[in-house]
C-alpha cells in the first residue's frame, strides 16, 4: 500500500474526516452542490483540511473511472508505509479487548475486498490481515465498497505468512479458517477467545499453507440445495457470529 491513498464515496469520506490527519485534501465536484456535500466539505475546513471545489472529470482521473459520488479525498495510509507484522502484534499488545481479526488469504476481486472490509469495521473487527504482494490491491474500488470501513479498520500487509500466522498463534489466537466442506458448524466455536477469522481466495478458497496453521475448519450451514456463500457474505456471517457471542 501506498503512503497516500484515494477515498471517494460520501460515507467513507466522512469516517476518514472523522479520523484526525486521515484526509490531506478533499476534493468536490463544484456541479454537484447539496446539503450533505456541504455539510461534509464545511466539517473538513473546520477541521483543517484543504477543500478544492473542481471539475467532475478531475475527480474521475483521480479515481480512474471509479463511482465517486462527487467526493474525493487524498488520505494518508492509517499507518506506517506497509504496516506489516511488527506493526500487527504492537496492536494486539495494546488492545483492551479480546482481539478479534478477520485474516483474508488470496481474495482477487476489489469489490470482494472492499465488502469484507465494510463487514469487519461494522462487527468489530479490530485489524484486516492479508499477505503481502497476494490479492487485490487497495485501490479507489475497494476503498468505495468499504464506506469508511478502511479509516476504521487498520490493514497490515505481511512478507512471511507462514511466520506470521504462527505469530498469531503464540499471541493466543485461535485461527478459524471457513471451508463449505467441513463437517463443523460455526455455531460451535468460541468465539469469545481471541480469534482470527480466516477465509481464502474465491476460486480455491484458504491456501494449504494457511489451512495447516488453523486450529478448526468451520462451515456455514446452509441449504442443501445450494451449499457456498460468496466470501464477502460468508465473512459477514463469521464475523456475526462472533459479535453474537460477545455479545450474550
Amino acid at each position: 500500500m501506498n503512503s497516500n491513498s484515494v477515498e471517494c464515496g460520501l460515507r467513507a469520506i466522512e469516517a476518514a474526516i472523522a479520523v484526525e490527519g486521515r484526509i490531506i485534501s478533499l476534493y468536490c465536484d463544484r456541479s454537484l452542490r447539496n446539503a450533505r456535500r456541504q455539510a461534509l466539505c464545511d466539517l473538513a475546513a473546520a477541521n483543517g483540511i484543504e477543500v478544492h471545489y473542481v471539475e467532475k472529470k478531475i475527480l474521475d482521473e483521480k479515481t480512474q473511472g471509479v463511482r465517486h459520488q462527487g467526493m474525493v479525498a487524498l488520505c494518508r495510509a492509517a499507518g506506517p508505509m506497509a504496516p506489516g507484522l511488527s506493526e500487527l502484534l504492537s496492536r494486539l499488545d495494546n488492545l483492551a479487548t479480546v482481539p478479534l481479526l478477520l485474516v483474508i488469504d488470496g481474495l482477487q476481486a476489489p469489490r470482494n475486498l472492499g465488502a469484507c472490509w465494510r463487514s469487519a469495521a461494522a462487527l468489530g473487527a479490530d485489524a484486516l490481515v492479508m499477505p503481502k504482494g497476494r490479492g487485490a490491491d487497495v485501490t479507489a474500488t475497494v476503498t468505495r465498497v468499504a464506506a469508511g470501513g478502511a479509516s476504521q479498520v487498520p490493514m497490515f500487509q505481511v512478507s512471511n505468512w507462514s511466520r506470521a500466522l504462527t505469530a498469531l498463534k503464540k499471541h493466543g489466537i485461535w485461527l478459524i479458517g471457513a471451508d463449505e466442506s467441513s463437517q463443523t458448524p460455526v455455531s460451535e466455536i468460541d468465539f469469545k477467545l481471541p480469534t482470527a477469522v480466516v477465509v481464502g481466495g474465491e476460486e480455491r478458497g484458504i491456501r494449504p499453507i494457511t489451512r495447516k496453521q488453523c486450529d478448526s475448519i468451520v462451515r456455514i450451514p446452509t441449504s442443501s440445495v445450494f451449499g457456498s456463500l460468496n466470501v464477502s457474505v460468508a465473512v459477514g456471517v463469521l464475523l456475526y457470529e462472533a459479535a453474537r457471542q460477545r455479545a450474550g
